[in-house]
């Protein structure tokens, strides 16, 4: 199978023009006030996902790309579930507003390679630098302040020590008996 040639940061970087384009268009091109008011929840939503995923054009890395990927399955559902809506079957301009908006985003989706972020070929300056502070972190799972601070906490855990030499501050060391 030909790999798919969107990578996830493509991906998060395109998601941001399609929460551009649920928030502006509908408004140039005179949708009806409830289909407006859905394309701006709409919007809200994929700034949400978006903004909160981990491919590295996010504000806040709290969810894996493959949680993002289910959600815009989700997105997608809903998306043509609503060619049944009266607000979007009845108003022209919301019909082809939403063909074309579902169309794009079905594309955007199946060209979209969710696995990529694991490549490390792939990855961002920011994940190698982020994979070298914390090795045992898997690159498709979020990465959250609380493992920063546990990774701290056992800096020296694994370090055996030597109690033999020690030390009261003065210079000389003493050995133990």
């Amino acid at each position: 199978m030909a790999s798919k040639p969107i990578s996830a940061r493509q991906h998060g970087f395109c998601d941001w023009g399609f929460a551009a384009a649920l928030f502006f268009l509908p408004r140039l091109m005179g949708v009806n006030h409830k289909a407006k008011t859905f394309y701006d929840i709409m919007g809200g939503n994929v700034v949400a996902i978006n903004g909160t995923t981990d491919h590295g054009v996010g504000f806040r890395r709290l969810i894996s790309v493959k949680t993002h990927e289910k959600l815009d399955i989700v997105n997608l559902s809903i998306l043509y579930g609503m060619f049944a809506a009266r607000m979007i079957r009845k108003d022209k301009s919301a019909l082809a507003f939403h063909f074309g908006l579902t169309a794009l985003a079905t594309l955007h989706v199946l060209n979209t390679d969710y696995n990529s972020n694991l490549n490390p070929n792939t990855m961002t300056r920011d994940d190698k630098e982020r994979d070298l502070e914390n090795p045992g972190r898997q690159t498709d799972q979020p990465y959250n302040e609380d493992d920063k601070r546990e990774q701290s906490e056992n800096v020296g855990d694994d370090l055996e020590s030597d109690d033999d030499n020690l030390d009261d501050g003065s210079g000389a060391t003493e050995r133990a008996e």
